[in-house]
Formats: structure tokens, C-alpha cells, sequence
């Protein structure tokens, strides 16, 4: 049996159709406060209502799971996010809970460049989560990705936005030659698959990407390109736009972004460019074809 936490998000909901429809028994892990609206439709899986810190419940839901894919994160409420309560100390209860538990393996999505030092919250705590995992004493898998592309994602849909924003000007952080390693999201859930059976990928942290890096200024000239789009890239620094977010985020209910995004795109993440290839078999789409779609 495998437990999907965070099963509804972007990640999980490509996860579990693939999974379904190859055959894997699921049970996804719902947080109560949105439980009505998150059961997932048309595909058959056991549900648990449980927060994510609640120990009790978490022993109940984990009966018979021997594999985690754990995509749990506050990430995407952005400046609203509890990093720490949702993000650490949950991995820290789910984890504890394992150690009474049937759980043998963990899989992990996380960020090339997370390290518990970083100075980007984001990355600090994708990197205190990795952490965690690996001194478990679970078997683990962690798949460190740049950012993900495809339908409903937070990179391509979210900058669509942002560009739209403001007329005739989009704001970029420093000189935007920042470079990123974007993958589209089949390719990141056609390896989350693969390390389910390939005893090659345990205890590894494997970094992956697409076919090609972009600077972050050829990532906004592709989509103004692709989306018909016509605006003049304007430079500040990083830290700046950072504080300007912010400040749009205490005024107006909907922004079309989070200074989270934008610490994705404050320094370089980068995989060897192969290496979803050597070790998951994959040839993988492109960003610059996904944008022609």
C-alpha cells in the first residue's frame, strides 16, 4: 500500500492517475479542513481525513503502508504559509509515526539547491525536510527537480500571470541571467514511479531536469513569445522585488505571485542535463515545446 500525502496538489493530482492506472493500491492522505472539496474523483482510493500532525490519526492511516511519496507542503499559499508547522514539523510527526509503523521507504520531491543553510525559505526548508528523511531510518528516495511545468503548474501559469500583471513593463529579478532547469511534470511522475521498483534509486538524492537550461530572461521571452505577449523586461534587484511582493500581497486579496516564486528564480539550479536519462530511462519534453502547444 502506498500513502500519498498532499495528494490533491499539483504533483499529486498528475501521481494519481498514473499510479492508478498501473495497478499500485493507493490511500491518500487528506487534511480535514478541506476534505469535502480534495477526495479525488473517478479514481478509486482509500481516503483518511488526518492532519498532518495529529499522531493518532496518522497511525491509523498508516496501517499497511510499506511506501510514502510524501508531497505535503504549505508552499502554494505563499506568504500565508506555516513552512515550519505544515512543512518540518510534519515530516517530523509523519516520520516519528513510521517508526511504529508497517513504512519500510519514503519518496521525496524536493528543490535542486535546497539546503538547510539556504537563505531563501523556501530552499532552507525543503532542505531541513531532506534532512529529516535521510536520518529516518527509512529507506528514502529524494528526486530534486528545478521548477515544474504542465497544466495547473505553479512556474509557466503563474508567470502568465505575473506578466500580464502590470502594462507594458514585467518586473525581473537582478539581470535575469539566473539559469534554471525546468521539467515537465509527466516526466517528474514517470520517475516518482520508476524509484517505486528500482532498488538502483534507494537512499540516492537524484537531480533531474529537461533537455535544456534557460536563463530566467529567455524563460519570460518564451512565454511573451508563446502567449502572444508583448512587454519590456524591467530589472531590480532580487531583494527589491521580494519587498514589493510583499507589500502587494497586504493590499490586494489576489496576487499573481510570492516571493516564493521569485526566491526559485534568485540563483542558479541546475542538474546534469542527462541525468533523467541515465537514470530513469526518460527522454524528457521541453519547456520551449510545451509553450508551442
Amino acid at each position: 500500500m502506498i500513502l500519498i500525502t498532499g495528494a490533491t496538489g499539483f504533483i499529486g493530482s498528475h501521481l494519481l492517475p498514473e499510479l492508478h492506472k498501473r495497478g499500485y493500491p493507493i490511500r491518500v492522505l487528506l487534511q480535514p479542513e478541506a476534505a469535502v472539496n480534495q477526495v479525488p474523483k473517478n479514481i478509486p482510493v482509500e481516503v483518511t481525513i488526518c492532519g498532518i500532525n495529529d499522531e493518532h490519526n496518522l497511525t491509523a492511516a498508516l496501517k499497511s503502508v510499506d511506501t510514502i511519496i510524501h508531497l505535503a507542503s504549505d508552499e502554494s499559499r505563499g506568504q500565508n504559509a506555516d513552512l515550519e508547522t505544515v512543512d518540518i514539523k510534519g515530516t517530523r510527526t509523519l516520520l516519528r509515526v513510521c517508526e511504529k509503523s508497517t513504512v519500510k521507504r519514503i519518496i521525496l520531491p524536493s528543490y535542486i539547491g535546497a539546503e538547510p543553510a539556504s537563505a531563501y525559505p523556501v530552499f532552507k526548508t525543503k532542505g531541513i525536510v531532506e534532512q529529516a528523511v535521510i536520518n529516518s531510518g527509512l529507506d528514502y528516495t529524494i528526486i530534486k527537480t528545478g521548477p515544474v511545468f504542465g497544466p495547473g503548474d505553479h512556474f509557466i501559469t503563474k508567470l502568465t500571470k505575473y506578466i500580464k500583471t502590470i502594462p507594458l513593463i514585467t518586473i525581473v529579478p537582478d539581470k535575469g541571467k539566473t539559469i534554471v532547469h525546468p521539467i515537465w511534470i509527466e516526466d517528474l511522475v514517470s520517475s516518482l514511479i520508476y524509484s517505486l521498483d528500482h532498488p538502483l534509486t534507494v537512499n540516492q538524492k537524484i537531480p533531474i531536469g529537461g533537455p535544456s537550461y534557460y536563463t530566467i530572461n529567455e524563460v519570460f521571452h518564451n512565454i511573451m513569445k508563446y502567449r502572444k505577449l508583448r512587454q519590456l523586461l524591467f530589472h531590480i534587484p532580487s531583494s527589491s522585488l521580494r519587498l514589493m511582493l510583499l507589500f502587494w500581497q497586504v493590499f490586494f486579496k489576489n496576487t499573481p505571485t510570492s516571493s516564493f516564486d521569485i526566491d526559485t528564480l534568485a540563483a542558479d539550479h541546475s542538474a546534469p542535463i542527462d541525468n533523467i536519462t541515465k537514470v530513469f530511462g526518460i527522454l524528457p519534453f521541453s519547456m520551449k515545446d510545451y509553450l508551442k502547444q
